[in-house]
């Protein structure tokens, strides 16, 4: 499915901009498909025509990244495990595509740990990464926190309920 790059046809008021109307889609705001870029055994890239005399390289499948390490900025080459996380869309992590700002889990010798996707496979061809500390904690402490929260207020008005019936009494 092709994609548009379209302005909207609507105000942030919800009303209609009536000046939009003006013509058709015309071939120049029309975008790409989505490379989709997968974990397999072996790479491959495609070569696509841009305008003019630009091309870009459209990764489609990759295996290994050039991971950074933020304090001492060396490059080194892992091999790419599986996706933790990706917030462009929650099906890309079952499905292992790789987008930028996805978290990764990467082989570098003997070690497996956690890096940040920092280029655009789609675009650029290649994959580079940061390390990172990925927390999966993150969520279940909100839930508690929400838990704790309830538990709270329901002790409250029991409280409240337990002081108007002495009241009353």
């Amino acid at each position: 499915m092709t994609e548009w790059h379209m302005k909207s046809g609507k105000k942030p008021t919800g009303g209609l901009l009536t000046t939009h109307r003006r013509s058709d889609k015309r071939k120049a705001w029309r975008g790409g498909r989505f490379a989709s870029t997968t974990i397999a055994e072996a790479e491959t890239r495609k070569i696509k025509k841009g305008q003019g005399k630009k091309s870009k390289i459209l990764l489609q499948y990759v295996k290994f990244a050039t991971l950074t390490e933020p304090k001492s900025n060396k490059a080194i080459k892992g091999e790419i495990l599986n996706v933790l996380a990706n917030d462009a869309d929650r099906q890309y992590t079952r499905r292992n595509v790789l987008t930028k700002g996805a978290i990764i889990r990467v082989k570098v010798g003997n070690e497996e740990k956690t890096a940040r996707v920092t280029s655009r496979p789609g675009q650029s061809g290649n994959i580079n990464a940061v390390f990172e500390e990925f927390k999966e904690e993150v969520k279940t402490k909100k839930v508690k926190k929400h838990k704790v929260e309830k538990k709270k207020k329901a002790e409250k008005t029991a409280k409240t309920a337990d002081s108007k019936e002495e009241k009353k009494q």
